[in-house]
């Protein structure tokens, strides 16, 4: 079965670096946009972005970007 899932990446500062925080994977696009804004005070950054694909077959699409605030590494661009 194909599935569409957002995930929220946050990014936080660990000695003087950006480090990955917990990803979350939820199932809109508007309870990934809401969770990331919840992160506002307690992550340098966060990214949010879609992927497409089965569980079962273990394959996933590229990443597609949704949205991105703060300090977040450059390949997030």
């Amino acid at each position: 079965m194909v599935r569409t899932i957002y995930c929220v990446q946050p990014y936080v500062r660990s000695a003087g670096k950006l480090a990955k925080g917990h990803l979350r994977r939820l199932l809109s696009r508007d309870a990934a946009i809401r969770a990331a804004r919840s992160m506002r005070g307690q992550a340098a950054g966060v990214v949010v972005f879609r992927v497409v694909g089965s569980w079962e077959a273990d394959y996933w699409s590229d990443p597609l970007l949704i949205a991105k605030a703060g300090e977040v590494p450059a390949e997030c661009a």
